[in-house]
């Protein structure tokens, strides 16, 4: 079994995050070009020359592809292995209440953000966890507010598992770093242990009170390259780090008959004393999948981290912006002069034309002679567009499937090409929806075995 004790458990998580980040080289250049400069820019025109990618596949991949993931809420239907009257109503009422879920949390704009990490390197990241239902749903007949399935978004860069895995199924833990202010967190702690029902994961309010004020944040921001949030006023706030041990248990706590599996523990890094518990180990309860969902396209043999297909790509898709870059620098480098020779007004062609004229007084009287130089080759076109074709094999994005047919190719051309983006398109799909049954099943099963769970169905569900 895992070691457990605090220093030993933050060394882990510290080293799986480390490894993370190896993942996620491409990430932070990817999502810039993905948002362009102008995003986050003050300034007029901030582009670097250096850097500008004329062709933004990110953008051109992810705005291709969202709309067939994300558009609208999802249509749930449920079924049951039972075959009598008894599964068909339960099966009925649990369709309803999914359906009905869906629609008061708005699962659609929960989900368009997963989208877009689910496409970029690192994929998607979430944690379905129950909470206190809003009180909109509050009924005076209940004793209580209801708790309420969540489906939170966790940051690539936050996310980690076990990196001596060789797949996910084979991962021996799984966690998140998250940030909350040290006042909100004691608030949260003191919360929690007045109540009656919580007989396990008492919060430790001398631990909490022991983690300084913005310990952690310095890791916790040059994570994600923003060096602009140090200039921010003190939040006072504390890093912390949720882990869950599929195989964790202490004697005497509930079993997976009860709904239980695995234990998860909370802790925090102290200056002195590594990691530091911030509440004891609790059992989780949750299905025995765990409460996180984390997926991207394509499985890596012997890797834990699935691959993205921008990833894949990314090498080609550099080499197709070097080509634009060259195209588009050249045809802006191009000049065209006129030079004439004595005898000739070159007041008369400057006017005429917006050209420059020079007079060259070794030419041959009264001629005129164009020059041009610079402007992009043929070579140069022809390179440009086996680059282009080359990444959107990649990529899977034929001109065609993109509503942009090129000139002179036939119908059937398209039809055979599109025929063969198709599979790769769909299979992309296919493994996103896989993702969101899971997530989907997950709530279901907070649903089923959670008596603090209360949902009102509306007549027209």
């Amino acid at each position: 079994m895992l070691t457990t004790e605090p220093p030993k458990l933050l060394d882990e998580i510290e080293g799986a995050l480390r490894e993370r980040k190896l993942r996620l080289g491409a990430h932070t250049r990817m999502n810039e070009q993905y948002h362009t400069p102008w995003f986050k820019s003050a300034t007029e025109d901030p582009l670097n020359p250096h850097e500008y990618a004329p062709e933004n596949t990110s953008f051109d991949y992810i705005a291709h592809m969202l709309g067939q993931l994300a558009f609208r809420n999802p249509e749930v239907d449920v079924s049951s292995r039972r075959g009598d009257s008894l599964g068909s109503a339960v099966t009925a009422s649990y369709k309803h209440g999914l359906r009905q879920w869906i629609r008061d949390t708005r699962y659609q704009d929960v989900v368009q953000p997963l989208a877009v990490d689910y496409l970029m390197p690192g994929g998607f990241s979430a944690m379905v966890t129950p909470t206190r239902n809003p009180t909109v749903y509050a009924d005076e007949s209940w004793d209580e507010e209801p708790e309420w399935p969540q489906i939170v978004r966790i940051s690539p860069m936050d996310f980690f598992r076990d990196p001596l895995a060789f797949s996910k199924r084979e991962s021996r833990y799984e966690g998140h770093r998250w940030i909350i202010d040290k006042d909100d967190l004691v608030e949260r702690a003191k919360k929690d242990n007045a109540d009656p029902d919580g007989e396990w994961g008492k919060w430790d309010l001398e631990a909490i009170e022991a983690c300084e004020g913005d310990s952690g944040l310095d890791d916790y921001h040059e994570s994600r390259k923003r060096a602009e949030t140090t200039g921010f006023a003190d939040r006072k706030s504390v890093v912390c780090y949720t882990v869950w041990i599929p195989e964790y248990t202490e004697e005497g706590w509930p079993t997976p008959e009860d709904g239980f599996h695995g234990g998860e523990f909370t802790l925090a890094a102290h200056p002195t004393q590594g990691g530091l518990f911030l509440r004891d180990p609790k059992p989780f309860f949750g299905p025995r999948w765990g409460p996180y969902e984390s997926c991207g396209t394509y499985p890596v043999p012997d890797d834990p981290y699935d691959l993205a297909v921008l990833v894949a790509s990314e090498g080609q898709v550099r080499d197709f912006n070097r080509h634009a870059k060259a195209v588009s620098e050249s045809s802006a480098r191009y000049k065209r002069m006129i030079l004439c020779g004595p005898g000739v007004d070159p007041d008369l062609i400057e006017h005429g034309e917006h050209d420059l004229v020079v007079q060259v007084e070794a030419m041959p009287k009264d001629s005129i002679m164009p020059v041009e130089i610079g402007g992009v080759t043929s070579q140069m076109i022809d390179a440009y567009m086996l680059s282009k074709d080359r990444a959107e094999r990649s990529l899977g994005m034929s001109s065609a499937r993109r509503g942009n047919p090129d000139g002179g190719v036939t119908a059937t051309a398209d039809a055979i090409a599109n025929q063969a983006t198709e599979v790769r398109t769909d299979f992309v799909k296919e493994v996103w929806l896989r993702a969101n049954v899971r997530m989907l099943t997950t709530v279901a099963w907070y649903m089923w075995h959670s008596t603090a769970m209360r949902w009102p169905v509306s007549p027209e569900i």
